[in-house]
């Protein structure tokens, strides 16, 4: 409210005559704009897109109205700063966190509303649930604006209502944070719901080790850089940039699920097919739109084979390689100015130049797994419907050099043969399994296994 009073100070006959307020949420955009409004003395008119603008101009100087044009769906796009005639005095703008403002005539004040301080969140959050301790735990794991915490207690209220409860839990929040997220992103980016628990992923200690540092910077994302130099404070950004890079099946989406799992946030794959375009650009502008849209509603998203949007800049031979260099450098600009979480997975690391690694705030190398990890596999996917013993299951693991998703596939195989006959799985079901995924691979099945198969 104090920062509204001094953004309508600054407009005038003076200053600037047009404020251009940018925010995700349209309830809290029109919250703010209301709020400058009675600052200035007026009541706010809304405005919508497109709207007959004829006669609102004088209409408005009678009234003591102050004019408020509302554009703020589309993302990326251009607007043009309004123009309406019998009107001397202030307007404002309201658009979305990417929006480009053209048409202005003279200067305009622009303000970004940002998400409010870990102390405001947490009082945001005590007026909306009156839970004292739960709403300490959201402040603090949850960077939010004020108009998605509004949003979120009403979801979570619904949530505990269907439960015949007064008061929501953390599980009705977890719930609400995935309620309204696809229409907010559209076709950009689709939803990945599945829990991850600790116990299935699998990985080398070295790795389980990287993936848990992830999740302390994760966490400690937001003021990381109080304490630290002004060297550091001056280009902060509170997003983070992480490579997951390894063989196919190794488990890098596995591990974006478990990290968003215990952060308690919505992961989601963006869809490349989607974002990408061949018409000059729109793949920016579909980016602008995802990011602007994810970090609002503060969502983790993964780019699986990210090479192919963030890969290396070519040299230059003709216009098209001038206008690919181009696009990528926007979108390097791009993902580090982010607020957010992203993930990106690559089978390569040597696909993206230095550039793009610098702006990254981490890569966590996914290895093929050894034969400890291969018997931790083999057993937390065969589970407790089979006949193997344990020396069976380690003469699968030393002789079989597959990555996760490959013994996933081999189990699914078994256990479709075992549940056809209406049995367990038997050894000779996995080996089945495991020729067929061989021979998806294009190799040779391993000769100890072929005698233990009789052949």
């Amino acid at each position: 409210r104090g920062e509204a009073c001094r953004r309508a100070e600054a407009l005038g006959d003076d200053g600037p005559s047009l404020l251009v307020l940018r925010c995700a949420t349209p309830a809290e955009a029109r919250s703010v704009a209301a709020e400058v409004a009675a600052c200035l003395g007026a009541e706010p008119l809304f405005i919508d897109e497109g709207a007959d603008l004829a006669g609102l101009g004088p209409a408005c100087r009678v009234a003591g109205l102050l004019p408020v044009f509302e554009h703020l769906a589309g993302g990326a796009k251009t607007v043009e700063a309004p123009a309406l005639r019998g009107h001397r005095g202030s307007c404002l703008l309201l658009t979305g966190p990417d929006a480009q403002v053209g048409g202005e005539e003279g200067s305009a004040l622009h303000w970004s509303l940002r998400p409010p301080s870990r102390e405001e969140r947490r009082q945001l959050w005590r007026t909306q649930l009156g839970d004292a301790a739960l709403s300490d735990e959201l402040a603090d794991g949850h960077i939010h604006s004020a108009g998605r915490i509004a949003e979120l207690a009403r979801l979570a209220r619904r949530e505990a209502g269907l439960r015949g409860e007064a008061r929501p839990n953390l599980q009705d929040l977890r719930r609400a944070a995935w309620q309204g997220e696809g229409s907010q992103l559209g076709s950009l980016a689709q939803p990945l719901a599945t829990e991850i628990p600790d116990e299935a992923l699998v990985l080398a200690p070295p790795l389980a080790e990287e993936l848990r540092q992830l999740l302390a910077r994760c966490r400690l994302r937001e003021g990381l850089d109080r304490s630290l130099g002004v060297t550091i404070r001056a280009r902060y950004q509170s997003g983070v940039r992480c490579l997951l890079v390894g063989p196919s099946g190794t488990g890098k989406t596995l591990a974006a699920g478990w990290l968003a799992s215990r952060l308690g946030l919505p992961l989601y794959r963006v869809d490349l097919a989607s974002v990408v375009s061949k018409y000059i650009g729109e793949t920016e502008k579909n980016l602008a739109e995802l990011l602007a849209r994810a970090e609002h509603s503060e969502i983790v998203l993964l780019f699986d084979e990210a090479d192919s949007l963030f890969g290396k800049r070519t040299d230059i031979k003709d216009s098209n390689d001038r206008f690919a260099n181009s696009q990528t450098n926007y979108l390097l600009q791009r993902i580090e100015s982010y607020r957010g979480i992203v993930l990106l997975t690559s089978n390569s690391r040597e696909r993206f130049d230095s550039a793009f690694t610098r702006r990254l705030d981490r890569i966590v190398e996914f290895p093929l797994p050894g034969p400890q990890e291969r018997r931790a596999l083999w057993q937390a996917h065969l589970g407790e419907g089979h006949d193997l013993d344990l020396a069976q299951i380690n003469q699968l693991a030393a002789a079989c050099d597959l990555a996760g998703g490959h013994i996933r596939n081999a189990v699914l195989g078994a256990a479709v043969a075992a549940a056809s006959e209406g049995r367990r799985i038997a050894l000779a079901d996995v080996l089945w399994g495991l020729a067929d995924e061989y021979r998806k691979l294009g190799r040779q099945f391993p000769a100890q296994l072929r005698r233990a198969a009789g052949g």
